[in-house]
């Protein structure tokens, strides 16, 4: 059983946390470490997310943490399921409470071998200063963040690896080989400043009732060019593409294809990441996409509005057509659709 616990420190990656409870611990190996707090003591140390813990273990952190505050504030959880519906969020957070979660389910990113840990060197100096040891920070370990937002400078690599190769081997940042180099990062880079995007977004806290449309959000702030029609009801996605594969020329982390593109706009994939870089291109705040604030209306239902109010003061199919710059069959079939749910209004 392990006695004490130390306390898990702001925005300290769970792994960190469980690193440093085994350096305190006195257990003589890292293997033992792992069959007094894991609820399977064979079990890889996860990284980015948690294991299951031994009820003892579990009962003595939720004395600091309740386990929505480990998932959301020290795992990588809430930036990867921010765009769950409310009912995908409560079988992700059961599901990795209880050791049985897929991370294929949060539709995280496939983890490549050279993949490490990552810390700031600056990071460093401040956490020694403010709590006597550095620790892991979770917004340094998000998918393609290499850029440390606090001190404008580049992120270094640990030799941890991140992910579940972890062998049975736990490491606390203080016991790395670790650089005291600082290679400053321009704050007007996109690099930088889509760091800072991120960081923002992830600094909202996690709400389990929401159900983000962020589709829906998307598509509202494009911009009228990036339609086909007035009526705003097919997109043009070389031009999307083009333009935002443009906006991020020079962005090597940049790799969006336009499939998914398209997949995002539809709302059937739900990449975190690639959603953060369509939202960063329109201009939409970090707190309109984790909120969902000032959505306007949607405009196709503005555009038939106006078709009808032109209808209804007398104009003909041919002024309204020219006058909303469609076609007259666009016309024709907004007030007959109209007409057809006044009929059926009235004979109910």
């Amino acid at each position: 059983m392990i006695k004490n616990i130390p306390i898990i420190y702001p925005n300290e990656l769970f792994y960190s946390f469980i690193c440093r409870t085994y350096v305190r611990s006195g257990v003589g190996s890292s293997k033992e470490f792992t069959k007094l707090v894991f609820a399977k003591g064979t079990d890889q140390p996860k990284t980015g997310f948690i294991n299951k813990l031994k009820n003892d273990f579990k009962s003595k952190l939720n004395k600091q943490l309740s386990d929505i505050d480990i998932l959301s504030k020290h795992t990588v959880f809430n930036f990867y399921s921010r765009f769950l519906t409310k009912e995908e969020k409560e079988k992700a957070i059961s599901e990795i409470i209880n050791g049985k979660s897929s991370f294929n389910y949060l539709h995280t990113p496939v983890i490549k071998e050279n993949t490490h840990l990552r810390y700031c060197s600056k990071c460093v100096e401040e956490d020694r200063n403010n709590y006597g040891e550095a620790y892991f920070h979770i917004e340094h370990q998000l998918e393609k963040v290499r850029v440390c937002v606090h001190h404008q400078c580049k992120l270094l690599g640990t030799k941890i690896f991140y992910g579940c190769k972890n062998q049975l081997i736990l490491t606390p940042l203080e016991v790395c080989e670790l650089e005291n180099k600082v290679e400053e990062v321009p704050i007007d880079s996109i690099e930088f400043r889509f760091s800072k995007y991120i960081y923002e977004f992830l600094k909202y806290e996690f709400n389990v009732n929401s159900n983000v449309g962020f589709e829906k959000l998307l598509t509202d702030r494009l911009d009228d060019n990036y339609f086909l029609s007035a009526r705003r009801e097919r997109k043009n996605l070389d031009l999307i593409y083009e333009d935002l594969a443009k906006f991020y020329e020079g962005y090597e982390l940049f790799s969006m294809s336009r499939r998914r593109l398209a997949a995002i706009l539809r709302g059937i994939e739900y990449n975190t990441f690639d959603i953060l870089l369509i939202s960063f291109f329109e201009g939409i705040r970090a707190d309109e996409l984790c909120n969902l604030v000032n959505i306007n209306s949607d405009k196709s239902e503005e555009f038939d509005k106006k078709v009808i109010k032109l209808y209804d003061d007398g104009n003909s199919y041919l002024k309204i057509s020219q006058i909303m710059n469609v076609d007259k069959e666009t016309v024709r079939k907004i007030i007959i659709t109209k007409l057809c749910r006044l009929i059926s209004g009235c004979i109910r």
